[in-house]
C-alpha cells in the first residue's frame, strides 16, 4: 500500500511540475492526446485534441473521443461521454445523464436531452428537448418546436417532414 501511495504522489508531483513549468507547449496547433483536470488545466494546455481527451472536467475542442466526469468541450466530432455534457456543437454520439447542446448532428442519449438545434440524427432519453429539429426524439416526454405535436410522448419528429 505504502508503495503505491508513493508511485501515486509521485507521479502527481511530476504532472504539477510540468504543468507549472510549461514543458508542454500552450501554442501547438493540436495534440492526440490531451487530460484535463479543469477549464484552462489540462496537460498539454493546447485547446485542439486530434484524438482523445479525458479528463474530470474536458474542454476545448476535439476530433475523436471525449471522455470526463462533466464535459464542457465547444465543438466535438466524433464522440463524447460524461455525466453531464455541455457545448457548442457535435457530430457524432453523445452519451450522458444530463446532455446539453447547440447544435446536435448524430446520436444523443440520456436521462435529459437538450439541443437548441437538433441538426439530423436522434435523441433518446426520458426527456428530449429541442427548439428546432430535424431529427427524431424517443423518449417518455418529447418537445420539439416544429414537430408534428410540439409535446408528444414516446416519439416525435418534425411536421415538415409531410410537406
Amino acid at each position: 500500500m505504502k508503495k503505491k501511495v508513493v508511485l501515486f504522489s509521485s507521479i502527481l508531483t511530476m504532472a504539477f511540475f510540468l504543468f507549472q513549468a510549461n514543458l508542454f507547449s500552450a501554442t501547438a496547433n493540436s495534440t492526440p492526446f490531451k487530460f484535463c483536470f479543469w477549464p484552462g488545466a489540462g496537460i498539454p494546455l493546447t485547446e485542439k485534441v486530434d484524438g482523445g481527451c479525458i479528463g474530470i472536467v474536458t474542454y476545448g475542442n476535439v476530433d475523436g473521443i471525449d471522455l470526463g466526469i462533466i464535459s464542457l468541450t465547444k465543438k466535438v466530432s466524433g464522440g463524447k461521454v460524461a455525466i453531464i455534457t455541455n457545448g457548442e456543437k457535435a457530430r457524432g454520439i453523445e452519451l450522458g445523464i444530463a446532455n446539453f447542446q447547440n447544435h446536435m448532428s448524430g446520436f444523443q442519449a440520456g436521462i435529459y436531452n437538450r439541443s437548441t438545434n437538433l441538426r439530423s440524427g436522434a435523441q433518446l432519453g426520458i426527456v428530449n428537448r429541442s427548439n428546432r429539429g430535424n431529427g427524431m426524439q424517443f423518449g417518455i416526454v418529447n418537445i420539439m418546436e416544429n414537430g408534428f405535436v410540439r409535446v408528444f410522448p414516446f416519439i416525435n419528429f418534425p411536421k415538415d417532414w409531410f410537406h
